[in-house]
Parts: structure tokens; sequence; C-alpha cells
């Protein structure tokens, strides 16, 4: 690639289009985070009210029976515990299930058509629970929500096809801050437009399935609008067609062990440690808000604040600090200091009392992730041929999916059998197993070609063909 002052400055333009495409998908996505209790309150309600849906007739009894077996003394929070925890879980399914899928076909057919394909079909997932009068109709809702979620994976990909390999981590950085800023953004206009009911205005729609909570699935879906016109308009292809590969067709065995077989030695390592690092993240992400309420008395608006911190402090790592860092500290070093950052709030959040020292912990733990995310990233990316990026990215993803399905879960029944002290405690003691694992991974070749490039797959010798611009 020419590194002339036209590329930099289209390279430049395509950045801030994936960033806003990541960002406005991850707003959509987050403006549920704060509804769950209050989603599930409506479909009891509704149930017991129509003699309702067999499915959330047998969802209560399961969390009742649940709530029995570990001695709580309030079924409805337990319940409402795990129908937040399913909803996480049912989405991250679907992500782990598709995203390698995805990044496939970005492979083969180019990353602006398949962004395309998923955006519509985010949008359609919202369409569905505007109109979602029944549960289960809202749990599809959130399925086909899940499974259009690669488009996060095709749009690393596309950072990567747009940046150096020296520069690899300073672009994670930049999509990682788009995360954050959607997961600020999100909860906020989810929590505010949720107050607005439409029935109460137009009980007559009742009869199509609008509900009290119409209001933040029009705004999603209006945000999905406005970002598939920003991708139709503004977003050239950035997978050049002498790079597009002939791809198999993915197995099961391939979408779902794919993070541990396929690739080289590095590749499957950094996928191990980033399973590992976010099944303990997501299961302490779920269970912050309980911790706090339990021990500061935090009401549902206080937790919100609390987020809102650590948004913000997660935009300042991955925005501002990875870029500056990522090149004399390097990637595998950022993603030790990621991981020791999180075994150290993990540490103090089991342990204090102080709401000082709490939020001491909460930003230790957004200066975690806000490491060892795009750092892992970079990492796969760049151990990657540049053939392969949407199929190995999407398989790094697949394991952070996996891990949201298995952490919520995990963390929901540890903190609620052993307590919140115990349950952080043996949080920092998994850590311990990502920081031993990132020292056998070695440091990547950072080679400013980007064409032409063959990794080995174990100790084979590095060939490199340059093309002549």
């Amino acid at each position: 690639m020419t590194n002339t002052p036209d590329i930099k400055k289209i390279n430049r333009k395509r950045t801030m289009v994936l960033f806003l495409n990541i960002f406005l998908n991850l707003a959509g996505f987050a403006i549920i985070l704060p509804l769950g209790p209050a989603i599930m309150q409506h479909y009891v309600e509704l149930s017991q009210s129509t003699g309702g849906s067999s499915m959330l007739t047998a969802w209560i009894r399961f969390s009742e029976e649940m709530a029995k077996l570990i001695g709580h003394e309030n079924p409805v929070h337990i319940t409402q515990v795990f129908f937040g925890c399913m909803l996480g879980a049912l989405y991250a399914l679907g992500q782990f299930l598709f995203a390698p899928f995805w990044g496939r076909l970005s492979d083969r057919f180019g990353r602006r058509p398949i962004l395309l394909v998923t955006i519509i079909g985010t949008g359609l997932s919202y369409i569905i629970w505007f109109f979602a009068g029944t549960f289960e109709l809202f749990i599809i809702s959130r399925a086909l929500a899940g499974i259009m979620a690669g488009n996060l994976a095709v749009s690393t990909a596309a950072m990567a096809d747009i940046t150096t390999r020296a520069d690899r981590a300073k672009g994670m950085g930049i999509i990682g801050a788009a995360f954050g800023l959607g997961f600020i953004l999100g909860p906020a206009i989810g929590g505010i437009s949720s107050q607005f009911n439409f029935l109460q205005y137009f009980p007559s729609l009742g009869a199509y399935g609008v509900s009290p909570f119409s209001m933040p699935a029009l705004i999603a879906c209006a945000l999905c609008v406005l970002n598939l016109i920003w991708i139709m308009t503004k977003f050239p292809e950035t997978l050049e067609e002498s790079q597009r590969g002939q791809s198999d067709v993915l197995t099961w065995k391939d979408r779902i062990l794919g993070m541990f077989v396929q690739g080289t030695r590095p590749i499957r390592l950094t996928n191990k440690i980033y399973l590992c690092y976010i099944i303990v993240f997501s299961g302490m992400e779920f269970t912050l808000p309980f911790l706090a309420s339990e021990r500061f008395g935090y009401s549902p608006k206080a937790n919100g604040y609390l987020f809102v911190y650590i948004g913000f402090v997660l935009v300042f790592v991955q925005g501002f600090l990875v870029r500056k860092l990522a090149a004399p500290f390097g990637e595998k070093n950022l993603a030790l200091i990621g991981n020791v950052s999180g075994l150290i709030s993990f540490l103090i959040i089991s342990l204090t009392h102080s709401e000082n020292l709490f939020f001491l912990g909460c930003a230790f733990l957004a200066l975690s992730v806000g490491l060892v995310t795009p750092s892992l990233s970079a990492l796969v990316s760049l151990f990657s041929d540049e053939r392969n990026q949407g199929r190995y990215l999407g398989l790094f993803r697949s394991a952070g999916s996996l891990a949201r399905v298995l952490g919520p879960v995990t963390a929901a029944l540890l903190f609620f059998y052993f307590g919140a002290r115990e349950t952080y405690l043996f949080a920092a003691g998994l850590l311990i197993l990502p920081v031993f694992m990132i020292f056998f991974v070695p440091e990547p070749k950072k080679m400013t070609l980007r064409q032409g490039v063959t990794l080995p797959e174990e100790n084979e010798e590095i060939s490199v063909s340059v093309r002549q611009d």
C-alpha cells in the first residue's frame, strides 16, 4: 500500500465512518440495558392478566426453584436477575455462532455489503421489538439482534484493512472508544425514552403489539436507519478485489471450536486469553449493580451514574491512552497491564466498604477492559494474514461472545450463593490464568506491508512478497 497523503486522507474518513457505525450500533444495543427488570415486570403482568405465555411461566417457575435452591428470600428479585442474564446470554449466543460466518463472508465479498446486510437485519430486530406484544416475540427480536451483531467483527476487520500493522492497536483503540461512547449514550437514551408510553396516548396500538417499551425500540431502529444511510453514502469498500479469498463453507464445528483449532498458535492462544478474561469481566459487569445496591444502597439512577463514570474512563483509556502507549509498550505488554489492573480492581471491589475506594476499583476495572480488548484484538489482527482478517477477528469476537454467555450466568450463581466478597475474590483469582498465559504470546511482527504477507503456522520461517506499486 502506497502511503500517500491522498490515501491517508481517505483512510481518515473511513475511520470516522467506522467509528460512527460502531457507536450507533452499540448505542442501539445498549438502549435495552437499563430496561430489563421493568420489561420483565411488564410481561409477567401481561401473562397473569391474559393467562399468557407458557415460555414465561416456565421461566418464572425455574427462577423460583433456583431461588429456593440457593436460599434467596426474594424470588421476584432473582427472577429479574436471571431474566437480565438470559437476555444478555441470548444475544451473545447469537453473536458467538454467527460472527465467524459474517467475518468469512466479508473476506470473500468485501466489508461494505456485509455491513449493509447486518445493519438491515439489526433494524428488523428492533421493528420486531416495537411490535413485541408477547414474550416469545420479544425473545425472537433479541435473538435476531445477536445473530446480526457480527457487523462488529466486520467493522473491526475493515479497520484492520485501513491501518498499517504498526498502527493496528491505535485503530482498535478508536473502535474501543466508539464502544465506550455507545455504552454511555445507549442506557441514557433507554432510561429517558422509556418514560414515554405510546399506549397512554394511543391505546388502540396495543392490538398491534405495541408495549410501554416500544419507544426505546423505535429510537434504536431510527439509529439503525441513520447508520444504514451513513454506510451507504459515506463508506467505500476497504478490501480490495485482489485481497479477497475464496472461502469454504463454515461447519458448525468450525464456528463453535474454531477459536481453539484454527489459525496459528499465537492466534489460538490469544483467543483463549480473551475467552478467560471476558468470562470474568462480563460476570463482574453483570453483578456490579447488585453489589453497589447491597453494599452502598444504590438506586437504579445511582447505578446509571456509576456506569456513565466507568464509560467515560473507558473512552479515555481506549480513545487516548491506547493510542499513546501502543508504540512504546506494545500490544502484548498493554494486555498484561490490563489483566493485572483487572486483578487489582476485583480485589479492591471485593474487600472495600468505602465508596471512594469502590470508585477507585471501578476505575481500575475500566482501565483493564480499555487496555485488554483493543490490545488482544490488535494481536489477533497482527498474527493474521491479510486475506483472513475477517475470519480470525470473527473467531476472536466469538470467543468474547461465548464468554458473555458463560460469565453472567456463572457470576450470578456465585453472587447469590456465596455473596459479593467471595465472588469478586474468585474473579481476581481467575485472572491469574490469563496473566500467566500472556507470557507465552510471542511479539508480533509489525510490518508496514499489508499484502503478500504469509504468517507461519508454528515454527516456519516467514516469507514476505512485496507488491510493487
